[in-house]
């Protein structure tokens, strides 16, 4: 029950990540050939809650780190991968000290799916994450100036 818990909470993670996720398409000098235009830091929640885009790899906070990755891009849709869950946000810290990991360090999702084993997979399909890719369901965006817009989100350029 414990490990159950523990996975729940994780998944609550990735499921606030997937809907905070999003890209562009326009192209860089670094092989990024993806859209460009998310690149930046997006802030709602009066700066609670921050998304960070760099050329293909992303970052989510909330009330501290929580997790990034790196994303693609395709006419308007991203696809986001999550690599890395940090252990020391509030929301999940519990869930990892109860699982006997660390607080305050980034876990990579490999690190999870070998700690919580097929419980994992059951919750990763459960939650529209593939557990082998850790790659989410496409999410479709617009951004209009210093404005993005991706399902019922909406950030503002910092």
């Amino acid at each position: 029950m414990k490990g159950k818990k523990v996975l729940i909470g994780l998944l609550v993670v990735f499921v606030i990540t997937a809907s905070l996720v999003l890209a562009g398409c326009l192209g860089t000098d670094d092989g990024f050939s993806g859209d460009t235009a998310l690149n930046g830091t997006w802030v709602r929640w009066s700066g609670n809650s921050i998304l960070k885009f760099d050329n293909g790899n992303w970052e989510y906070s909330e009330y501290g780190p929580y997790s990034k990755g790196t994303y693609t891009t395709n006419n308007g849709w991203v696809t986001q991968k999550i690599t890395h869950v940090y252990s020391g946000n509030d929301e999940v810290r519990d869930y990892f000290l109860e699982m006997g990991l660390q607080a305050n360090r980034w876990y990579s999702m490999t690190e999870l799916k070998s700690n919580f084993g097929s419980y994992f997979t059951y919750m990763a399909y459960e939650f529209g994450m593939n557990p082998v890719t850790f790659e989410e369901a496409p999410i479709q965006y617009f951004v209009s100036g210093n404005t993005l817009y991706f399902g019922e989100a909406v950030y503002t350029r910092q």
